[in-house]
């Protein structure tokens, strides 16, 4: 049984070949992000806002690749696809055409795609239509079209985790080395 303590972790970790001191710290990270994501979920679920399955995938964690650490944040990159087109309602997916399909965006009742977890984390001020432009000027006046207000889940995560995530992570990495260690021995 190896036993761990910090002046004996840091040896532990430069035993190891390099390839296996990343696999060793990327996999504490991986585990520590994998928990704050969930807690974002969570806090998602609680705010007030409806959610679904795909609100739910914009809540993205970014592991570092040069850097031990992570990011959980709402994600707004899309994701390519190849897409063959529709056919008796199914998605097919090939080597036709590239479809940009981004997660993190909700289908409203419209059809239109929002990406709404941004919008919902800090709010929209009110805004308005107009009634004329420099060129026309149209028949309907212009009106509010209202604002969104705050749901605040991603800080609420921020609070709730930013004074446990230290001391998880510490151990998390302590686990992960001594793993590594056991299963690929020293040089």
């Amino acid at each position: 049984m190896i036993q761990c303590k910090p002046e004996n972790l840091f040896r532990l970790l430069s035993d190891l070949e390099p390839k296996r001191k990343i696999q060793a710290l990327k996999g504490a990270s991986q585990r520590i992000a994998n928990k704050v994501r969930k807690k974002a979920v969570e806090n998602l679920k609680v705010s007030g806002l409806k959610s679904n399955q795909d609100l739910e995938k914009g809540i993205k964690k970014i592991i570092f690749k040069k850097q031990v650490g992570f990011r959980v944040s709402i994600a707004t990159k899309t994701k390519k696809k190849k897409y063959k087109g529709k056919r008796n309602g199914v998605r097919r997916y090939g080597r036709a055409r590239r479809v940009l399909t981004d997660f993190s965006l909700h289908t409203t009742s419209q059809g239109k795609e929002l990406p709404i977890l941004i919008w919902a984390e800090g709010g929209t001020k009110k805004r308005k239509t107009k009634t004329r432009t420099k060129i026309f000027v149209r028949k309907r006046k212009g009106h509010s079209t209202g604002s969104m207000k705050p749901y605040r889940f991603m800080r609420k995560t921020e609070r709730d985790m930013n004074d446990r995530i230290t001391a998880e992570f510490r151990k998390a990495m302590e686990e992960s080395i001594i793993r590594t260690v056991k299963r690929y021995g020293h040089k």
